[in-house]
């Protein structure tokens, strides 16, 4: 559910995408390992939505197909409370980088 403000609108809210999963599990074979991702995000599922676009547009076409952001066994979006001036600006990428996903071979 999105944060409301004081106006009852929808506000951004930030949040952390961490990795759930270890680094060397399996399913970081299919998709890269990106690290935390802090994202200004209307709730949590617009927080994967964020981080997701973001890594495709930083990423090669056809790196990104299977977002690991998109998938909540490998990492989970949690609200950082107490950060009211990290609030304002745009709905985006905050901090993190974006890695190429694993060469199969």
């Amino acid at each position: 559910m999105a944060s409301l403000d004081i106006d009852n609108e929808p506000r951004l809210a930030v949040y952390r995408l961490i990795p759930t999963a270890a680094r060397n599990d399996r399913r970081f074979a299919r998709d890269a390992f990106h690290g935390e991702i802090v994202v200004r995000a209307y709730s949590p599922s617009d927080a994967r939505a964020v981080a997701s676009e973001a890594e495709a547009a930083c990423l090669e076409e056809g790196q990104a197909a299977e977002s690991p952001f998109l998938d909540e066994a490998l990492y989970t979006a949690i609200e950082v409370p107490g950060v009211g001036f990290l609030r304002s600006g745009k709905r985006g990428v905050v901090t993190g980088r974006f890695v190429a996903k694993p060469v199969a071979g």
